[in-house]
This record gives structure tokens, C-alpha cells and sequence, in this order.
């Protein structure tokens, strides 16, 4: 056999790095502008959209901007897992993003801030159970691997269930912790439920790697029943860092008196954010979570506006003088007369916004898509009225605010000489929030957020949903707003 030639050697070997180069690709590290917000506030945040670049966020759907209904916040838990070895279940709920700890280790292996299970040696595959925070109809899911690059898991499904309390066994107290599996009598318990029996919401799918531009697997659902249970499943193990199951709250509207006050804009109430100007640091859904908010991260941060003048000024009034404000939709869980508002600015002290207006509309479900479709660009366009006008806001702290006997000036504004009780059932009424100079904003009591509304009347068919708050003492109808203060536990 003839030796190659020079010719042939160098063809041979050039062969050989191509293979290897494209073996061995490492994609190149983003600008470093991008890596210092991975590594810093951003990463914090729970607006997915925020962590990515514009022109990617873009790319996913709409229900990434609706509530998050098995965070723990909320109240979502992990009922049952197969396997916690590496790292808990109940990694998956939580409201920070994930974060990496380089060089991290623990006696069963690397730290991972995330659901991680042990390499499989047996049939089978990997899954969990987990009890929705708040009942209701699922949008879609953010199947997160952030930073699980050679270990994600590369497959999965769910399942869904609406069950009642009775329905749901008595589980043993999960531990929280690494390097354990289920246990015979944990099996034997949660077969009760047939989980593997349960709704497909999503046949199995694959993952991407944890990687910042592939880590958010985002998967819309077209489901519009009520589910109160998810089984997550993966195959055939691996690890997931976060799972948000975006949608909204569905409640029972026929158990409460006409005359209950109730919050009409909260998530567990099936209040929802239709859209926003800004969010670049929190997403104002933020506002309308369940109790009040632990810190500032709990709240809706806006970037500074750089069109902001100079050396600013301000009215008589002591408003500041700038164009332009940021604003923020919400669609109320149902129809009502609102008689307060609350305005919760807690946490924030030099960065509060100096002013903020709220105005409402009535939309059937088309006008709403029509104006999502134009990014509600038409707001100014008549259809929506003042409900309380530029109010100047301050740091740190809850306001409340009453909205008098012209109320009902808004039905018949929004509704004309029509019947409004029976119009209000056919109709969306939706709040529009500025905020003027604005950073952040906070929120309600009960919601722990913004927008505090209560109504004390609707149709008798569609009474208020009750507070769940067993120390609240509902004032009068035309009490004033002192009474209302002294019934708060602050």
C-alpha cells in the first residue's frame, strides 16, 4: 500500500480539526453589558421577559404575562416527589429566579438551584405532584432549565386534575431536602389519586439546555377548564429549575351577599395584566399577589424615564411636570361598583412614584383583543373614564383611598341610559393605572400589591367572592375612609 502524500496528510488532518472544531463548539459569551444584568438585578426578577433580550422576548406568547397560579407565593407545594437526590422539588416554585453557585458542592454532588433527580437505574421515570397556590384555568407553562446545561432533563409531559378537598389524601410531611426518594407508604398514598390517569395538558415534549438564550421552554395550553393539581413528568430524569403555570384564577362568585366588600382586581379573584409601558425590572402582576408585599422585588419596578427634563419642576399642586408616564392594564376578576381603592407604596422610599391616576372602561372580549392587538394604543380614544384622578403618592406606605357617592357615575358614563347591573354581566371591566416619574410601585392589602378594589355591589346571580381575611370588619355602605383605616391590621 502506497504511503500518502504531503498532499493527502494535510487533507487528512484538516479533516480531523473540522470534526473536532464541530464536536467541540462553544457559543460565544454575550455582550458584556448582558452578562453583568445575568449576574445582578435581573436575574432576580420574576419577569421572564426582563431576563431576555427585546427582540427574544418577543418571540413567546402572551401567557407569560398572566399570574403565576403555582409559585409559592401564592401557596403552590409539592405534594409527592419520586426522586429529590440532588436537589427538592420544591426548588421548582419559587418566585426568585434560579441563581448558580460556582464551585458549590454538596456530600451527594453540585449544588443546582433548581429539581434535580439521580441518574436512573431502574425502569421508569421521574415526576412529581403539585397543588396548585390558586385554582384556575392554565394558559400555558415556562418550563425553566436555567443552568442545567448537561444535566436537564431532555423530555416532558403534564398532567392536570380538578380535585376537590376531599378527593386529596393526607400526604407525609415532605423534608425539603437533597439526597432522598419516595418511600413505600409515600407510593402508597399518592396512587390514590391515579395521577397517571389524569388530563394530558401536554403530550411529551423536549427541552432545550439551560444555556440564558434556550433555557425558558415555553408551551401554551388551550384548556379553559379549572384545574387545581399538576403531575409533571420527566423523562426520564434530570433536572428542571423553575416551573411557573401561568393563567387565571377561577372562583365561585355565588357564595357572598351582594352587600360584601370584596378585592375585585386580585389574582385569587381572577384579576389579570392585560398589558404595560415598562418592566424592566418587575412585572406589574406583582401588584395584585396575595398578601402584602416582603420586599421590593415584590412590587412593579419601571426603568427611569430618560425623557425626563433637566432640572425638574412642579405644579401648584406639587405634581412634577414630566412627559409622558408609565402605565399598566388590569382586567378585573368581575364586574362591579368600585368604593375603594388602596395604594400600597411599601417598601419603596427614594424610588416611589411621585403621582398616579386610575381610570376604567368597559370592554366585551372582542374590544379587548382588538385593543391587545394594538398594544392598547387607542387608550385615550373616549372609551376610558377617570375613577380617581392625579393623586400625589408617598414614600412607603398604604393609602387608601374612598370613592364617593358619584360612583355611579361611572355605569352610567360607561353604560349610558342601558340597565348596568345587566349590562355589567356581559361586559369586562378593565383599570388603567399611570404612574408619573415612575420607578416602582407596590399595592394592595389583601393583594399585598396595587389596586385595592372593593365593591359592594353587583348582579344578585354573581355576588362578590368573600375576603379572606378573618380580622377585616367590613364598614358600612358610606362609611368613611377613617373607619375603614381602623378595621386594617397594619
Amino acid at each position: 500500500m502506497p504511503l500518502p502524500t504531503r498532499a493527502s496528510q494535510d487533507l487528512i488532518l484538516n479533516t480531523q480539526r473540522e470534526k473536532l472544531k464541530r464536536r467541540h463548539v462553544f457559543k460565544p459569551l454575550p455582550p458584556v453589558k448582558v452578562v453583568i444584568q445575568s449576574l445582578g438585578r435581573v436575574v432576580s426578577s420574576r419577569n421572564m421577559a426582563s431576563e431576555l433580550k427585546e427582540d427574544q422576548a418577543k418571540t413567546f406568547p402572551d401567557c407569560i404575562q398572566l399570574n403565576d397560579l403555582a409559585s409559592e407565593t401564592v401557596g403552590g407545594k409539592i405534594l409527592f416527589a419520586t426522586d429529590d437526590f440532588f436537589a427538592p422539588a420544591e426548588n421548582l416554585l419559587k418566585r426568585q429566579a434560579p441563581e448558580f453557585k460556582l464551585n458549590v458542592f454538596t456530600e451527594y454532588g453540585k449544588w443546582m438551584d433548581g429539581w434535580e433527580t439521580r441518574r436512573k437505574r431502574i425502569p421508569g421515570h421521574d415526576w412529581c405532584i403539585i397543588q396548585l397556590g390558586v385554582p384556575g384555568v392554565i394558559h400555558g407553562f415556562d418550563v425553566d432549565t436555567r443552568f442545567f446545561t448537561g444535566n436537564y432533563a431532555p423530555r416532558i409531559s403534564i398532567q392536570a386534575a380538578n380535585l376537590n378537598q376531599g378527593e386529596v389524601p393526607t400526604f407525609s410531611q415532605r423534608n425539603n431536602k437533597m439526597g432522598t426518594a419516595f418511600s413505600e407508604e409515600d407510593l402508597e398514598i399518592v396512587n390514590k389519586l391515579k395521577s397517571d390517569s389524569w388530563n394530558l395538558l401536554l403530550p411529551m415534549v423536549e427541552l432545550k439546555a439551560g444555556h440564558l438564550e434556550t433555557s425558558h421552554n415555553v408551551f401554551p395550553v388551550s384548556s379553559q377548564q379549572r384545574w387545581t393539581h399538576i403531575r409533571l413528568n420527566i423523562y426520564p430524569d434530570g433536572g428542571i429549575a423553575r416551573l411557573r403555570i401561568y393563567g387565571v384564577a377561577q372562583k365561585d362568585w355565588s357564595v357572598i351577599g351582594t352587600n360584601d366588600l370584596v378585592d375585585l382586581v386580585a389574582m385569587v379573584n381572577g384579576g389579570v395584566c392585560l398589558g404595560f409601558s415598562n418592566a424592566h425590572f418587575e412585572h406589574p402582576r406583582n401588584l395584585i399577589g396575595i398578601g402584602r408585599a416582603n420586599d421590593m422585588g415584590d412590587g412593579w419596578e419601571t426603568a427611569r424615564r430618560l425623557d425626563r427634563p433637566s432640572i425638574l419642576k412642579t405644579n401648584d399642586k406639587g405634581i412634577l411636570q414630566v412627559p409622558g408616564c408609565e402605565w399598566t392594564i388590569f382586567r378585573l376578576g368581575h364586574s362591579g361598583v368600585i368604593t375603594f381603592i388602596e395604594i400600597d407604596t411599601n417598601h419603596f422610599k427614594g424610588n416611589f412614584p411621585d403621582s398616579c391616576k386610575i381610570d376604567t372602561c368597559a370592554l366585551n372580549q372582542q374590544e379587548e383583543k382588538e385593543e391587545a392587538l394594538q398594544k392598547w394604543s387607542k387608550m385615550n380614544e373616549g372609551k376610558w373614564k377617570p375613577l380617581l384622578s392625579i393623586t400625589k403618592s408617598k414614600s412607603s406606605c398604604r393609602d387608601i383611598k374612598r370613592i364617593s357617592g358619584p360612583i355611579n357615575r361611572l355605569s352610567r358614563g360607561l353604560f349610558s341610559a342601558a340597565s348596568s347591573i345587566t349590562l355589567y354581566m356581559w361586559t369586562v371591566i378593565d383599570l388603567r393605572l399611570c404612574i408619573s416619574d415612575a420607578d416602582f410601585i407596590y399595592g394592595t392589602w389583601f393583594t399585598g400589591k396595587i389596586l385595592y378594589c372593593w365593591c359592594y355591589r353587583v348582579h344578585r346571580e354573581w355576588p362578590n367572592f368573600a375576603r379572606q381575611d378573618p380580622e377585616f370588619r367590613a364598614p358600612e355602605e358610606g362609611a368613611l375612609a377613617a373607619q375603614l383605616y381602623a378595621a386594617i391590621p397594619l
